[in-house]
């Protein structure tokens, strides 16, 4: 008789449920991203190069913001990790290694490492710090700025960094009331909207170029944004009944939140009278409508 290991048999069962989930999403929503890029840049291009300029810019543009991008993400991935082993086990809490997966995995490694290298090397050539290559048709200032702007914008691996920038601003994290990634993400979805209308004015004589970023750089991320900002609204009012707090009555409560024990800068009061953070009282009113201390119903004292 077999006997199965559980550890194993919890991780194929987590593997094969994985490879079930639908990645269409995934997928649709990068392509719609690199379609978005790829539009501005074409408006980019039309207004500020010449027609002869175009081709290679749009390409150029593109493939030193994707370097770039590539670069920040792999010298982040180096310097927030923290564990270098690359052996692999054969269940989670055994000191038995799989040999095979583990040479896999330090050949990936690996590769990613001289990837990246060559990917560096291969970047300051073209910038021409070694004896590069020079580019005849040179892009503007401009459109290097516009272009850049927007790819950093729109690209979901920069996008992730910035609500992790603003918890560095303790309080601005008072004020928006732990919605970082919704507040940063509309901001961010707004401003590509605004740049594609404002690059889109001097070319409204042409209609097919019109029509085309209208409908992908215009109306799709305006229904994005609106459903984003109905988001807001929903987590907003879910504590907006409730008064905020004073300086002086913080001050004399004289106690940290009884949901995160950290001290109090804003306070959302309860029926109850028992101060919380915003974002920690909104936090746990979706998992219930009672008080986290006394168990009352806020709602109906």
């Amino acid at each position: 008789m077999s006997i199965i290991n559980p550890a194993v048999f919890h991780q194929y069962e987590r593997l094969h449920n994985h490879r079930k989930k639908p990645k269409d999403g995934k997928y649709t929503n990068n392509l719609s991203i690199l379609m978005n890029q790829l539009v501005f840049v074409t408006l980019c291009s039309r207004n500020f190069l010449e027609e002869e300029e175009r081709a290679t810019s749009v390409i150029y543009g593109l493939l030193f913001c994707h370097l770039v991008t590539y670069c920040v993400t792999y010298v982040k991935e180096i310097v927030q990790r923290k564990d270098w082993d690359m052996s692999v086990r054969i269940a989670p809490n055994s000191n038995v290694k799989h040999l095979a997966l583990t040479s896999i995995n330090v050949g990936l490694e690996w590769t990613k490492a001289v990837t990246f290298v060559v990917t560096v090397v291969c970047f300051f050539l073209i910038l021409g710090a070694e004896h590069g290559f020079r580019l005849e048709n040179q892009p503007t200032l401009k459109y290097l700025c516009l272009t850049l702007t927007y790819y950093t914008l729109t690209e979901p691996r920069i996008q992730g960094m910035i609500p992790n920038l603003m918890t560095y601003l303790p309080s601005l994290m008072e004020k928006i009331q732990g919605l970082e990634t919704l507040y940063s993400a509309i901001i961010l979805r707004g401003s590509t909207i605004f740049l594609s209308v404002c690059v889109l004015i001097p070319l409204l004589p042409q209609f097919k170029l019109v029509t085309l970023t209208l409908f992908t750089n215009v109306y799709r991320p305006w229904r994005g944004l609106k459903q984003m900002l109905e988001t807001l609204k929903t987590e907003l009012d879910s504590i907006k009944e409730f008064r905020e707090a004073s300086p002086r009555e913080i001050e004399d409560y004289e106690d940290v939140c009884t949901i995160c024990l950290a001290p109090m800068i804003t306070a959302k009061v309860t029926p109850c009278q028992h101060f919380f953070h915003p974002n920690c009282l909104r936090l746990c009113l979706k998992t219930g409508e009672s008080c986290p201390v006394c168990k009352r119903n806020v709602y109906r004292v």
